[in-house]
């Protein structure tokens, strides 16, 4: 294997690095997201839980 192919090799494991990195920043997005979402419904449920038993 000569420089040249070598540095080609290299240059595809970093595109390919950072296309993984790339989904992964998306992924951690859409986890956020969700958890922001399923903490509004806590804080309701909670809420609700709160106002039966002070009846």
């Amino acid at each position: 294997m000569n420089i040249d192919e070598r540095l080609e090799a290299l240059t595809m494991n970093l595109e390919l690095a950072s296309r993984d990195i790339h989904d992964l920043q998306a992924a951690i997005q859409q986890d956020a997201e969700n958890i922001r979402a399923l903490s509004v419904i806590a804080k309701a449920q909670s809420e609700s839980i709160k106002s039966l038993e002070t009846r």
